[in-house]
């Protein structure tokens, strides 16, 4: 294997591993929940974290731009603005956090307005948000620092971060229900606390390994930048808003057509997330060594990791596609005992295998083109496949009836990738 294929892996397998340790956590949570009484707390804890992670994505540029930014400087060599660069990041973190906890009520009363849940439900899940949202000046201190962490190339402390935060979670809120009886708010708080312990390690690492470089930092001129980092982020924010419009709206359309469509996309759904967990470790990969390559001007450099991820792209994308063909039955039959929905979720099988085919290349590209800080393509890309999404789905949906909604995903997961590799084609031979 060479040195590049070796760099990719280094920085892509402990981001596949902290990928995968988000979904054991939300399991443990509904568990925990299941325990504690019937279906009214299980559903308040999917209610409450669905939309708590709703709105934490819409500060997912923090993670983005901090690692774009974060690199380019390493790669310059210039190891005082990496300082700079994590301290104005953590700045706006915690005046989103602010802004958050100042319209928490308001959260809480859109969430429940829209859920049409029970009342029972509607107050569990009102109680658990309303101790969870504490957490928000930790969870987005920590989202910054995993994504400076990233940046400068080290991988393994995100994961020893969020293995770590997940397993206190689960220990803290197991041990506040079952030993402190605190119910559906020993969950939340357990989340909390974990956040805070979590921002702690932060700190710890920066202190240990990373303390020497604030020497470097000058922080005379606090504003110079700043304009170039608020333009990064408000690009990526606008990507970031797309993606939630063509997700929400997915489930959305697919309610109309009934609850056996609803629930057969839902477990369709869970292929996609599940190949996302190891196509954003790869995509990670492109933020890190593209961003520092770019820093250090080692244009050819760049230019071999770029086709070496696209060569582990299509190797996971024909794996991943083999994998749903054959596993699709035995994949859903351990997600729903629902006789229906297996039987159903059967003729999605096509769909299911063109997941990975028609995806891999938006998210390695995506990774790639903030690592260079294109993010205004980027946001363009998504515009463009969001308006292929809604535009198919407005004007075939007749035609096709429920099929329309994969016809459409597959078509807005495909139109990033191919616009985005015409640009960089165009880009290289300009």
């Amino acid at each position: 294997m060479s040195d590049n294929y070796r760099k990719i892996f280094k920085i892509a397998l402990p981001s596949i591993a902290t990928n995968i340790s988000v979904p054991l956590l939300g399991f443990a949570d509904m568990a925990i929940a299941g325990h504690i009484g019937a279906a009214p707390y299980i559903a308040a804890v999917s209610l409450g974290a669905a939309m708590i992670s709703l709105l934490y994505w819409n500060f997912g540029f923090l993670r983005m731009s901090t690692t774009a930014l974060t690199a380019q400087a390493l790669g310059a060599r210039r190891l005082g603005v990496c300082c700079q660069v994590l301290v104005r990041a953590l700045v706006i973190a915690m005046i989103g956090a602010v802004l958050i906890l100042l319209i928490k009520n308001l959260i809480i009363d859109l969430v429940l307005r829209y859920s049409q849940a029970s009342v029972e439900t509607e107050e569990l899940t009102s109680r658990y948000i309303n101790i969870c949202l504490l957490g928000a000046p930790a969870s987005l201190a920590t989202y910054t620092f995993k994504g400076w962490l990233v940046g400068m190339q080290n991988t393994k402390s995100t994961m020893y971060i969020a293995v770590g935060e997940n397993v206190l979670n689960v220990l803290l809120s197991a041990l506040f229900v079952f030993a402190f009886g605190f119910g559906i708010e020993g969950i939340a708080w357990g989340t909390v606390v974990a956040q805070y312990l979590g921002t702690a390690f932060c700190l710890f690492i920066y202190l240990t390994a990373y303390k020497r470089i604030g020497q470097y930092a000058d922080f005379s001129r606090p504003f110079d930048g700043i304009l170039n980092f608020f333009k990064v982020n408000s690009l990526i924010f606008i990507r970031n808003l797309c993606m939630i419009a063509v997700t929400v709206c997915f489930t959305l359309f697919g309610s109309g057509y009934g609850e056996l469509v609803l629930a057969v996309n839902a477990c369709i759904m869970q292929f996609f997330t599940f190949f996302s967990y190891f196509m954003d470790g790869f995509a990670f990969a492109g933020e890190a060594i593209v961003g520092k390559t770019e820093g250090a001007r080692q244009m050819e450099e760049q230019r071999r990791t770029i086709q070496r991820l696209f060569n582990i792209g299509v190797a996971m994308a024909i794996t991943f596609a083999i994998i749903y063909g054959i596993g699709l039955t035995p994949i859903v039959s351990l997600l729903t005992d629902d006789i229906a929905v297996r039987e159903t979720s059967k003729e999605l099988r096509l769909y299911a295998m063109l997941i990975p085919i028609m995806s891999f290349a938006a998210f390695l590209w995506d990774g790639i083109y903030v690592g260079k800080l294109w993010s205004k393509h980027m946001s363009i890309s998504l515009l463009l496949a969001a308006t292929v999404f809604f535009t198919i789905y407005n004007t075939m949906s007749n035609a096709l009836g429920s099929n329309v909604l994969w016809v459409a995903f597959l078509s807005y997961a495909a139109t990033r990738g191919i616009y985005q590799t015409v640009v960089y084609l165009k880009t290289i031979k300009g």
